[in-house]
């Protein structure tokens, strides 16, 4: 084979793999094609075919190079070293997208009354970590009345001052193994006069939610009841003090039987709310742990839980919350709460606010969960 045979054969090899020849490269081949004419100059006739034939292949070259993309193109030397194009292995996860953030939560007390409506703020069944977001001057845990043994069987209670007017009132939270059962304000004064004018003006005030008190003597005072989970208490004390109480006391169940048949009450409001969330616990002082399918626990758990806040004599705000703990990838714990609310009286039972992030957690889940193994 002589030299222009080689060339052409060479010739032909580059234009079949053209496809992959970049426009410096093909420039580079005219080049070296007419650089072999040159050399080749030796009067055959079958030179000027070959040439024209190589300069007409190197041109068809460059014209499908300009057609097309690369990367439409296909593959017809597989001996030739190609970068691959970069692609994501099968077994790589979408990154997981972006929780949701929870809405934050905050109370902005302007007047007298907002404090006095404290039963619209504080829910049975919350606990001392939620009353303290939204109350950072609320003070620390302690055993209810200070004594130790109480503490240990999970009775707690934590103060938080109020001004009430010109009066410094004392908000006394108490927590029964670690959820709300009541929340009381506190007067003390020796000025019988003036103690007697506050009771009457509190009167006066939750008369619009609940109506007129009943009112009963008690061996050192009286006490006012609108409701077996709201009340005022008067009492003297024996250096001469008069302390007046009032506020939220949470059902006990021996209560909520007595008042059954008299009152619309705590316990009837949750159960007929349960209708329309029947996974969630029957009592304010519960909570349910409950895993989530497909979903590992050591990524994640969800718990269940039920709040109750007082609206009227007989008519309640309801609380499912589901919490969400997910363990993040930093080995931190993000909580996110969905929950829904519901207003009850013995008439019905309306949703009146919800969040319900759960299909967003859930897609985080799925995507953040290792691959199934195998």
């Amino acid at each position: 084979m002589d030299i222009l045979d080689r060339q052409l054969k060479q010739r032909k090899e580059l234009v079949h793999d053209s496809l992959r020849l970049t426009q410096e490269e093909v420039s580079r081949l005219e080049q070296r094609t007419l650089a072999s004419q040159a050399m080749a100059k030796s009067g055959k006739k079958r030179f000027l075919v070959r040439t024209c034939a190589i300069a007409g292949v190197t041109a068809v070259a460059a014209i499908l190079l300009w057609a097309g993309p690369l990367a439409q193109l296909p593959e017809e030397n597989p001996s030739q070293l190609v970068s691959p194009p970069v692609t994501t292995p099968n077994h790589q996860q979408t990154p997981a997208p972006a929780l949701p953030e929870a809405p934050k939560q905050t109370v902005a007390w302007q007047t007298e009354a907002d404090k006095l409506a404290f039963y619209r703020v504080f829910s049975l069944g919350m606990t001392y970590d939620e009353a303290k977001a939204l109350f950072p001057e609320l003070g620390e845990l302690q055993p209810l009345g200070g004594i130790e043994s109480l503490g240990a069987d999970g009775l707690q209670e934590a103060f938080m001052p109020v001004t009430l007017g010109d009066e410094q009132v004392q908000l006394t939270l108490s927590f029964e193994h670690g959820f709300l059962y009541a929340a009381r304000y506190q007067i003390e004064s020796k000025d019988e006069q003036r103690i007697m004018q506050k009771k009457a003006e509190l009167e006066t005030f939750y008369a619009s939610d609940f109506g007129s008190p009943k009112e009963e003597a008690l061996e050192s005072g009286t006490s006012s009841a609108w409701s077996p989970f709201f009340g005022l208490g008067l009492t003297k004390n024996w250096d001469g003090r008069y302390i007046l109480i009032w506020g939220l006391q949470g059902g006990e169940e021996a209560l909520e039987e007595l008042y059954r048949d008299r009152e619309f009450t705590v316990q009837e409001a949750i159960e007929r709310a349960l209708s329309e969330q029947p996974e969630f616990p029957a009592r304010t002082g519960e909570t349910r742990q409950v895993r989530v399918e497909g979903i590992p626990e050591t990524l994640a758990t969800t718990s269940l839980r039920t709040k109750v806040k007082l609206q009227t004599r007989d008519s309640y705000l309801v609380t499912f919350e589901r919490m969400w703990t997910i363990q993040g990838g930093d080995n931190r714990q993000m909580t996110i709460p969905s929950y829904w609310t519901y207003e009850v009286t013995e008439k019905q039972v309306k949703l009146v606010d919800s969040y319900v992030p759960d299909r967003e957690v859930m897609e985080y889940l799925h995507a953040a969960a290792p691959p199934p193994k195998g």
